[in-house]
């Protein structure tokens, strides 16, 4: 089969929550998803011999009492500020003026969306178009490579240049297109773009029906890093959403892509799926091990019906409760550690010599619409519709209705939208919030420093913030630890509740849960967070 015969099923669509699409998802996992990771209490795990985990910090009994308190919609922080508050204020004249006035030689993150998938995945929380047709992919190849063209030809006008470090493919179902275009559309990057010797060029693939051909083109036009979605291994669970997606199959892409000489794997696994339990989840964890792989990201199943219809699929009967869920993803993340993995950040794991645990420890470590991330462009470029491109002076979407988008770029104009202008009290913040969420601390001399770097002189109500991290000690979720705060391994799941504390957009009223301020964000305030725009914080 070549990847013009698009696979015919019932129902097309393909991509998860979270996947390496999270450019254009504006909704991530939902609260429940992540409520999983409190409880530790001891852990019978089946199949797979695994340390019992338990919690010696926060009593079982308690833990009810914190999850009720906690599990408020909050923002997964992979921006800041977030999408809801984007302004169609921001137009592609505010977008084209931010591209000319990069810092000259200012290193460039590319996005590249290819929003087509040819089966619907029941549990996909992702910006998609279902196609059993290869047509409408290789006319939205024609409006994406007209506005690489009219985004480089902005750029060149500096004449130092903007080097490129990383480029990720993602969707949607990037293999979805055929190796002759997928070919055509790498030499139309590197022609128009300046790529660095060492640049990371990374893609998501759908192991279930890529041809030997697609392998070599991916090979040939120097990709380096791969995505797979795998979610779970198991037939029950793999039937419940609509995905089957073999063991074998899989394994047998990664083998084929390593003796090409692609061997940095990134694995995704889903839990909180329908018709999964323990030992079904930690038997994908050993199998996705077995395969060499050296990135796993974990992330809870989003059940938003009311967004995505498609949800409605799934019988909620099936799906596991929040005790079950986090006793999923806890045996995962233990199973994980004792592995040769070290947890990264909130929910991404990485074996003990992989660039990322290296950024962990060093304190490099960066967070963007990817997730966490090595790169440490200041600006990453989103192509491609709903994509977002996030610049040093603020955030840019395009427009996401595919015609719309198409008809705008094929005329050579840009298809923003929407976006917001970074204030300096907004650069700070962000600054301080991707500090908690990739080294889990913070310190008094951090936001000093912070601000002395933005030239931000109102530093008082930062650091009254700080203080009052105090207030989270009492519920185990930080500890003060001489000149700093950190959030300790037991309560990694409420990192975005300590985040959330320097989120002027939000703010903690008298009974604990978040809620919009009354202040008007920075004048770019579109409108406020509706049901389930976040997910919850636990």
């Amino acid at each position: 089969m070549t990847q013009h015969n698009i696979r015919s099923t019932a129902i097309g669509q393909n991509q998860h929550p979270h996947s390496r699409c999270p450019v254009n998802i504006l909704i991530s996992v939902t609260i429940w998803h992540i409520l999983n990771i409190l409880n530790f209490t001891k852990l019978a795990l089946t199949n797979i011999k695994a340390k019992k985990v338990q919690n010696p910090h926060i009593q079982t009994k308690n833990l009810s009492n914190l999850l009720e308190k906690y599990s408020k919609p909050i923002p997964r922080y992979t921006s800041y500020p977030t999408a809801p508050y984007f302004s169609d204020q921001i137009t592609a004249k505010t977008f084209q003026s931010s591209l000319t006035t990069l810092p000259n030689g200012q290193n460039l993150s590319l996005y590249f969306h290819i929003p087509y998938c040819d089966t619907l995945c029941w549990f996909c929380g992702c910006h998609t178009k279902i196609t059993q047709k290869y047509q409408p992919i290789a006319e939205y190849l024609v409006a994406l490579k007209n506005e690489i063209t009219t985004i480089a030809n902005i750029i060149k006008q500096n004449p130092t240049g903007h080097p490129v470090t990383h480029i990720h493919f993602g969707g949607g179902s990037p293999t979805i297109l055929s190796p002759a275009d997928f070919t055509s559309l790498m030499q139309h990057i590197k022609s128009s773009f300046t790529l660095t010797k060492n640049a990371e060029i990374a893609v998501e693939i759908d192991p279930r029906d890529i041809p030997d051909d697609m392998l070599n083109a991916l090979a040939d036009n120097g990709i380096n890093r791969i995505s797979v979605g795998l979610q779970d291994f198991d037939p029950q669970v793999q039937k419940a959403i609509n995905r089957i997606q073999t063991f074998k199959e899989t394994k047998n892409v990664i083998n084929k892509l390593a003796n090409l000489g692609i061997k940095n794997v990134n694995i995704d696994i889903i839990y909180g799926l329908p018709k999964q339990n323990i030992s079904k989840i930690l038997d994908t964890a050993q199998k996705s091990i077995s395969m060499g792989i050296d990135r796993i990201a974990l992330f809870g199943y989003a059940h938003v019906p009311w967004m995505k219809t498609h949800q409605k699929l799934i019988l909620t009967d099936d799906l596991p409760n929040a005790q079950q869920r986090y006793d999923q993803a806890e045996a995962v993340a233990a199973y994980l550690k004792q592995n040769g993995f070290n947890q990264i950040g909130l929910d991404h794991f990485a074996k003990h010599n992989d660039p990322m645990s290296t950024a962990t420890q060093n304190g490099t470590l960066k967070r963007n619409f990817q997730g966490y991330t090595t790169d440490e462009a200041a600006a990453l470029i989103g192509f491609g519709a709903s994509s977002i491109s996030s610049l040093p002076d603020g955030y840019f979407q395009n427009q996401p209705s595919l015609p719309s988008y198409m008809k705008t770029t094929n005329q050579n104009n840009l298809a923003t939208v929407r976006g917001l202008i970074l204030s300096t009290e907004d650069h700070v913040r962000r600054d301080i919030i991707e500090k908690i969420m990739c080294q889990l601390k913070i310190s008094q001399a951090d936001i000093i420093s912070i601000c002395k770097k933005h030239n931000f002189t109102n530093q008082t109500e930062l650091l009254e913030a700080y203080n009052q991290l105090t207030k989270f000690e009492q519920d185990g979720l930080i500890k003060k630890s001489n000149d700093h705060f950190t959030i300790p391994e037991h309560a990694r799941i409420f990192l975005r509740v300590i985040a959330a504390h320097f989120d002027a957009y939000l703010t903690q009223n008298s009974g604990d849960t978040y809620a919009q301020n009354n202040k008007n964000p920075a004048e770019n305030t579109d409108q406020p967070a509706r049901k389930g725009r976040h997910s919850l914080a636990i």
